[in-house]
């Protein structure tokens, strides 16, 4: 009995510590995105999101980051709504939803942190690099970064609109993220 206890305390003690899960507060959170229209810059934003925040800055190697979006909840300005769920674009009928899955998180120090894993856009899975900055806060914290996305990577405007020169490929994501205190 003795062993067995013994064995057990060993295996529980040498697995990695998961990080902290810390809930996501959609209301004071956003998600949007910058992008370029006949070289003019325009501006929108999903309403719609959720997602599992696994982290803790003192060991972010243990962290873990899953985030949807729902892009049915496209919003920049009524006629880029209702082009934007349509299949050449978004797909929201076909692709509810655009997804990031961490592989791995690292400190970059200063607060600074880079997340890296797979974003998934109508289907199509590519390997992006996230950096955020990440600040502990009264009750909480938030994450803040903002990153680039090529929307032709994912097929994001397909057939006449797959050249660059009416909409840019390049889209710049920018997100807020609230969330709770760690729950151990």
């Amino acid at each position: 009995m003795r062993f067995a206890s013994l064995m057990v305390t060993l295996l529980l003690t040498t697995l990695p510590a998961a990080a902290a899960v810390r809930p996501l507060q959609p209301a004071g959170s956003s998600i949007a995105f910058t992008f370029t229209q006949m070289n003019v810059p325009a501006q929108g934003r999903f309403k719609r999101f959720a997602g599992t925040i696994d982290f803790d800055p003192a060991k972010p190697e243990t962290s873990h980051i899953d985030m949807q979006v729902d892009v049915a909840s496209f919003s920049a300005s009524e006629d880029a709504d209702a082009e934007a769920v349509k299949p050449q674009w978004l797909d929201a009928s076909g692709h509810p939803q655009a997804r990031f899955v961490s592989s791995a998180v690292k400190s970059l120090g200063g607060g600074h942190y880079q997340a890296t894993g797979k974003l998934t856009i109508k289907g199509v899975s590519r390997d992006v690099t996230v950096p955020f900055d990440f600040k502990e806060q009264a009750g909480g914290a938030s994450m803040d970064g903002r990153f680039i996305v090529r929307r032709g990577d994912y097929k994001v405007g397909e057939g006449e609109w797959s050249a660059f020169d009416i909409v840019a490929n390049e889209v710049a994501v920018q997100f807020h993220l609230v969330l709770g205190a760690a729950a151990h």
